[in-house]
């Protein structure tokens, strides 16, 4: 049994978080969940405690909102690394790998992501990872309070969703690794480097399994097999996210 008495309160006699509509620069609708300052606080906190396990579990191919190490006085927070800075490294790396053997790539991302990631996944994935057990019941504990709130799965908005998000999909990078695959993922979308189409299609199977096995579903309409090198180097070259560019055609 979690230790309740380390978090905040279950019930509060004020809302604890919002949901807005929300659309993105590219037309795609998200809904982006506001917390109270006191859940937001607790859920960084809680989340931040978890951090070094879940970056000892991810490897350099994950690209997007990596934690930034350094000393901190009081509470432990979470310091993401720039978008900015992340996202010049995915376009440099792609654009690398696709030199030498690459014949073909995948591009996919997983179906409703985070509202599809739940608490039970998260305590499963945070002890594979190592994260102490009072930890992680810390970590799960704030998402059981949100989906009291009505929030399905991990609210869309705050750092410490996407901390959460990266080490679930780590089971998908660890995958393609087994596979000597190279790839690179940001948060939810997965661009995989293959030297020719046939293993491109094998590749894809497996990342189907692999995200069966977590409980998550690839995209169906946001998934292509490109095999065509000229077509593959503007895709990526021009796209800020495997997911931006599988919505190019």
């Amino acid at each position: 049994m979690s230790d309740r008495s380390a978090a905040w309160p279950r019930r509060w006699s004020h809302p604890v978080a919002s949901v807005a509509s929300h659309r993105t620069a590219t037309g795609k609708l998200r809904w982006l969940a506001t917390l109270s300052p006191e859940a937001a606080g607790e859920y960084a906190t809680a989340v931040a405690s978890v951090v070094c396990s879940v970056e000892r579990r991810l490897g350099p191919e994950v690209m997007a909102d990596r934690v930034r190490s350094g000393p901190s006085v009081g509470p432990p927070v979470l310091r993401l690394e720039p978008w900015e800075r992340a996202r010049a490294r995915w376009r440099a790396s792609a654009v690398r790998r696709l030199e030498g053997t690459t014949r073909a790539l995948v591009v996919t991302d997983v179906r409703d992501c985070f509202a599809s990631v739940s608490a039970d996944t998260v305590r499963r994935t945070l002890r594979e990872a190592g994260a102490p057990g009072h930890a992680v019941e810390r970590v799960v504990d704030c998402l059981d309070a949100f989906a009291e709130e009505g929030i399905v799965g991990l609210p869309v908005g705050p750092a410490a969703s996407a901390v959460l998000a990266n080490v679930t999909l780590a089971g998908l990078d660890e995958a393609l690794r087994r596979r000597g695959t190279r790839h690179l993922r940001w948060v939810d979308d997965v661009v995989a480097f293959a030297p020719s189409k046939a293993d491109a299609l094998l590749l894809l199977g497996e990342l189907h399994r692999a995200s069966e096995r977590i409980g998550l579903e690839l995209h169906g309409e946001k998934t292509r097999l490109v095999d065509d090198p000229a077509e593959a180097r503007s895709i990526l070259g021009a796209s800020n996210s495997p997911g931006a560019a599988a919505g190019m055609a």
